[in-house]
């Protein structure tokens, strides 16, 4: 730019006063100013806008009014038009977590509704997992069990818990739960104890032993005995069996025959309906259970009691693995129930002359 005095633009005052108008710059003192190096009277007016050009520019405004409030409307308004690491408004909401807060699992507990089982009777085991204070959090559904006596207790693996009759000591065991629960490993252990499902009276018992099993004896964990009692019905019996090779196939009376002999069977205890290694069923023999042998009469009830009390018969348990017998064992009077002889059924019997034969081992059944 050029500063000037007012002398050098010439010219009349009229024009000098509309220059003055149109001067970007005004003067810094009443008879100076700035003058453009280019005269004013060489710039082009810039034309009126259109009545067009009008409508459209009111129509942008209006648009991004509109884009303004839908974007303030819907949250977003706050956070779009923010500087970059500034505060945002209105600030984010942190939803409400309205599900419980799981609790930890600290522990397990097995239960069950019973811990003494009669010999043949089941429960269902349950375990539940516990929180730190011992309240239960819910069922564990995925555990295992161990068992330290099998010979007492069989435990399926959906935990129902069956006791066993046994004659080996003793008759107990602990049973452990298991489970993993978000990868870390639970143990519980509860102990279990068998009670004898012996009949309330008894005449005549037996163990029934595999190594008894003749002509040779047989190799099985297999254990059973047998409970009698003379009633005026016929002879109430109980039979228990357990750790059979296969499901019964036949159980029987045999006889008469000597204490290391073998016979034909004379009279039937009913298993074609049992299908487990394990069991115990009662009943009573009568008349119908006796058979006919050899093209003569079945013997009466009464001769079959005689050949019990003189210890001519021995009862036999046949399995599926072991058909020609896997346990087996010679009824004997019951210390209990020796002084009742002669029998109730029929005339009074000729007491037996003592013979020399083993004892069942101390059992529970």
């Amino acid at each position: 730019m050029v500063i000037g005095t007012s002398a050098s633009l010439g010219g009349r005052a009229e024009r000098r006063q509309a220059n003055r108008r149109y001067r970007p710059i005004l003067a810094t003192s009443e008879r100076e100013s700035f003058r453009p190096s280019m005269p004013l009277w060489g710039c082009r007016p810039m034309p009126a806008p259109s009545l067009t050009d009008r409508h459209m520019r009111s129509t942008l405004a209006v648009f991004s009014t509109l884009l303004i409030l839908t974007s303030a409307c819907g949250g977003d308004y706050g956070r779009s038009t923010s500087p970059s690491g500034g505060y945002t408004y209105p600030p984010p909401v942190t939803p409400v977590d309205t599900q419980p807060t799981p609790r930890s699992i600290r522990s397990i507990v097995l239960t069950a509704p019973e811990s003494i089982l009669v010999a043949e009777r089941s429960t269902e085991l349950a375990v539940f997992a516990l929180d730190s204070s011992g309240q239960q959090v819910g069922r564990v559904r995925n555990a295992t069990f161990t068992n330290t006596n099998a010979f007492s207790f069989a435990v399926s693996p959906d935990g129902v818990l069956t006791a066993l009759y046994s004659s080996f000591r003793p008759f107990r065991a602990t049973i452990t739960a298991s489970a993993v629960i978000d990868g870390v490993t639970f143990t519980a252990s509860k102990r279990f104890d068998v009670r004898s499902s012996e009949p309330a009276r008894i005449d005549f018992l037996t163990s029934l032993q595999p190594e008894s099993v003749r002509p040779e004896p047989t190799f099985s964990a297999a254990d059973g005995i047998v409970y009698l009692a003379v009633t005026d019905s016929g002879v109430d019996f109980t039979l228990l069996w357990s750790k059979l090779t296969g499901h019964p196939i036949g159980a029987h009376i045999h006889g008469p025959a000597e204490f290391d002999g073998v016979a034909g069977v004379l009279a039937d205890f009913p298993v074609a309906d049992q299908f487990a290694t394990h069991g115990l069923i009662r009943g009573t023999l009568t008349a119908a259970s006796i058979r006919a042998r050899d093209g003569r009469a079945a013997i009466s009830v009464d001769s079959l009691v005689t050949l019990i009390q003189n210890r001519a018969v021995y009862v036999d348990i046949h399995s599926a693995e072991q058909p020609a017998g896997e346990l087996r064992g010679t009824p004997f009077a019951s210390a209990l129930t020796a002084t009742r002889v002669p029998l109730t059924l029929g005339a009074p019997a000729a007491a037996a002359a003592p013979r020399t034969s083993r004892s069942p081992r101390s059992s529970r059944g």
